[in-house]
Protein backbone atom coordinates (compact mmCIF):
# COMPACT_ATOMS: atom_id res chain seq x y z
CA UNK A 1 0.00 0.00 0.00
CA UNK A 2 1.49 3.36 -1.08
CA UNK A 3 2.50 5.85 1.18
CA UNK A 4 -0.68 8.51 1.60
CA UNK A 5 2.06 11.00 3.20
CA UNK A 6 3.86 10.61 -0.28
CA UNK A 7 3.25 13.39 -3.11
CA UNK A 8 5.34 11.67 -5.62
CA UNK A 9 3.52 9.11 -8.13
CA UNK A 10 5.21 6.54 -9.81
CA UNK A 11 6.89 7.34 -13.21
CA UNK A 12 6.48 11.20 -12.60
CA UNK A 13 8.85 13.75 -10.88
CA UNK A 14 8.25 15.30 -7.20
CA UNK A 15 7.06 18.19 -7.74
CA UNK A 16 7.44 19.28 -4.22
CA UNK A 17 10.94 20.27 -4.66
CA UNK A 18 11.05 23.69 -5.33
CA UNK A 19 13.56 23.72 -7.88
CA UNK A 20 11.57 20.90 -9.70
CA UNK A 21 8.29 23.00 -9.63
CA UNK A 22 10.00 26.35 -10.86
CA UNK A 23 10.98 24.31 -13.64
CA UNK A 24 7.68 23.17 -14.73
CA UNK A 25 6.44 25.96 -16.61
CA UNK A 26 9.74 25.67 -19.19
CA UNK A 27 8.80 22.03 -19.40
CA UNK A 28 5.45 22.46 -20.34
CA UNK A 29 6.87 24.89 -22.76
CA UNK A 30 9.42 22.69 -24.45
CA UNK A 31 12.06 25.25 -23.57
CA UNK A 32 15.80 24.68 -23.55
CA UNK A 33 17.60 25.21 -20.22
CA UNK A 34 19.72 28.74 -20.27
CA UNK A 35 23.40 27.33 -20.30
CA UNK A 36 26.47 29.56 -19.06
CA UNK A 37 28.79 27.96 -21.64
CA UNK A 38 26.94 28.96 -25.01
CA UNK A 39 26.75 32.30 -26.22
CA UNK A 40 25.48 33.87 -29.49
CA UNK A 41 27.15 34.12 -32.55
CA UNK A 42 26.92 37.16 -35.54
CA UNK A 43 24.71 35.15 -37.10
CA UNK A 44 22.07 34.91 -34.71
CA UNK A 45 22.40 38.04 -33.61
CA UNK A 46 21.20 38.76 -36.93
CA UNK A 47 18.33 36.22 -37.11
CA UNK A 48 17.09 37.84 -33.96
CA UNK A 49 17.39 41.44 -35.14
CA UNK A 50 15.38 40.06 -38.89
CA UNK A 51 12.93 38.87 -36.51
CA UNK A 52 11.93 41.60 -34.06
CA UNK A 53 12.00 44.12 -37.05
CA UNK A 54 9.38 42.64 -38.93
CA UNK A 55 7.39 42.66 -36.00
CA UNK A 56 8.36 46.05 -34.93
CA UNK A 57 7.93 47.20 -38.14
CA UNK A 58 4.32 46.20 -38.75
CA UNK A 59 3.56 47.88 -35.66
CA UNK A 60 5.44 50.90 -36.72
CA UNK A 61 3.80 51.46 -40.30
CA UNK A 62 0.30 50.44 -38.41
CA UNK A 63 0.85 53.23 -35.91
CA UNK A 64 1.40 55.43 -39.12
CA UNK A 65 -1.44 54.15 -41.16
CA UNK A 66 -3.87 54.92 -37.78
CA UNK A 67 -2.92 58.33 -37.23
CA UNK A 68 -2.05 59.51 -41.25
CA UNK A 69 -5.05 57.27 -43.17
CA UNK A 70 -1.58 57.49 -45.61
CA UNK A 71 -0.81 54.01 -47.06
CA UNK A 72 2.25 55.02 -49.00
CA UNK A 73 3.53 57.21 -46.06
CA UNK A 74 3.55 54.07 -43.47
CA UNK A 75 5.28 52.39 -46.36
CA UNK A 76 7.80 54.88 -46.80
CA UNK A 77 8.25 55.25 -42.71
CA UNK A 78 8.14 51.29 -42.22
CA UNK A 79 11.30 50.93 -45.00
CA UNK A 80 13.75 53.78 -43.57
CA UNK A 81 12.79 52.31 -39.86
CA UNK A 82 13.56 49.20 -40.43
CA UNK A 83 16.83 49.60 -41.77
CA UNK A 84 17.85 52.09 -39.20
CA UNK A 85 16.50 49.72 -36.22
CA UNK A 86 18.28 47.15 -37.51
CA UNK A 87 21.86 48.72 -37.79
CA UNK A 88 21.40 50.11 -34.62
CA UNK A 89 20.00 46.99 -32.85
CA UNK A 90 22.73 44.98 -34.32
CA UNK A 91 25.53 46.92 -32.78
CA UNK A 92 23.71 47.32 -29.46
CA UNK A 93 23.45 43.68 -29.11
CA UNK A 94 26.92 43.24 -30.18
CA UNK A 95 28.26 46.26 -27.96
CA UNK A 96 26.64 43.97 -24.89
CA UNK A 97 29.12 41.15 -25.53
CA UNK A 98 31.66 43.88 -23.89
CA UNK A 99 29.75 44.80 -20.60
CA UNK A 100 30.68 42.00 -17.75
CA UNK A 101 27.53 43.53 -15.58
CA UNK A 102 25.64 40.66 -15.24
CA UNK A 103 27.09 37.78 -16.69
CA UNK A 104 27.71 34.72 -15.31
CA UNK A 105 31.17 32.81 -15.07
CA UNK A 106 31.04 30.03 -17.58
CA UNK A 107 30.84 26.42 -16.11
CA UNK A 108 34.87 25.11 -15.89
CA UNK A 109 34.17 22.31 -16.72
CA UNK A 110 32.86 23.11 -20.34
CA UNK A 111 35.04 23.79 -23.34
CA UNK A 112 36.68 26.89 -24.03
CA UNK A 113 34.96 29.73 -26.69
CA UNK A 114 35.80 28.79 -30.29
CA UNK A 115 35.28 30.92 -33.02
CA UNK A 116 31.69 30.69 -34.08
CA UNK A 117 30.70 33.26 -36.60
Amino acid sequence: MADAGNKRKAGTQDLTHPQLRAEQPRRALNMAQPKTDSYDSHLRSVVKGLAWRCLATLATISLVYAFTHKLALSFEVGAVEVVLKLILYYGHERAWNYVTWGRLPRNPDTTTRESHG
